[in-house]
């Protein structure tokens, strides 16, 4: 049901703060709607709803749904702070295709975007090196 009320939000809600929220809250719900809600919230027009929609897919997701995700908003996003946080999500994630997803992503036109994904790849290798 919590599931349901913020997807509603997602996308009745005209305000982008009370969807970025929503976003945010469905990282902690689990389930195929709240996946499927983070997906479309990965579509708004909004930039901050975007990005917390980023957020929430690497914090509550699985490592494979997330990686997926991540790796194609990094590098379809059209937004360079919305790349950055997808950068820095894929960093936590210990996958082989998250490391992959981020390589690919070095030469990004944006410089900040560049340092993300530098930084991304240095937490993901020590990610992989850490005892799970």
């Amino acid at each position: 049901m919590v599931a349901a009320t913020l997807a509603q939000v997602l996308v009745q809600d005209p305000d982008p703060q009370v969807r970025a929220r929503a976003a945010s809250l469905l990282g902690k719900v689990q389930g195929p709607q709240a996946v499927a809600s983070l997906d479309q919230a990965l579509e708004d027009p909004d930039r901050t709803v975007r990005r917390q929609a980023v957020q929430a897919y690497a914090r509550a997701q699985s490592p494979e749904l997330a990686t997926q995700a991540l790796s194609a908003v990094l590098a379809q996003d059209p937004d360079p702070l919305v790349r950055q946080q997808a950068a820095a999500s894929l960093g936590t994630l210990r996958s082989e295709d998250a490391g992959r997803a981020l390589a690919l992503a070095t030469p990004d036109y944006d410089p900040k975007v560049q340092q993300a994904v530098t930084s991304a790849l240095t937490r993901w290798g020590k990610a992989r090196a850490a005892p799970k």
